[in-house]
């Protein structure tokens, strides 16, 4: 969902969350981000030069405690390769997300937060809509 307001990110998540809510019923987690975060979050991938589907950014409530990230690390996925750029997850799926054990249940059991994700083609799209969408 992409939209404006002149509120602080801490305020619109839980409006966003209580929204969600009434009125859809369920509880959810909102993941805010700015458009110039989502900017920046695109020129952070680690990975460039690989093909940005395969790709994942996963979007973090929050950012992850050392030892979270060492229990993630410990995983030792076979195929993929990640780094933790500020709250963001970027994770390199060789072989496709679909396949892997590697997926959002077992990041956020092992770090202990809630995170969405989106490959980096898509997360590229969202920013372009976000600067041209604040404009």
């Amino acid at each position: 969902m992409i939209f404006t307001s002149s509120d602080r990110p801490v305020p619109v998540r839980a409006a966003v969350e209580a929204l969600v809510t009434r009125d859809l019923g369920i509880t959810s987690v909102a993941m805010i981000r700015t458009a110039k975060q989502m900017a920046a979050i695109v020129r952070a991938s680690p990975f460039a030069g690989v093909e940005p589907k395969r790709v994942y950014v996963f979007y973090l409530a929050d950012k992850p405690a050392r030892q979270a990230l060492d229990a993630l690390g410990a995983v030792n996925p076979p195929h993929e390769t990640f780094r933790l750029v500020g709250r963001e997850l970027f994770v390199d799926y060789p072989h496709g997300l679909g396949t892997s054990k590697f997926a959002n249940p077992v990041i956020e059991r092992k770090l202990g937060i809630v995170a969405t994700a989106r490959n980096l083609t898509v997360t590229t799209k969202l920013a372009e809509l976000s600067a041209a969408f604040g404009r």
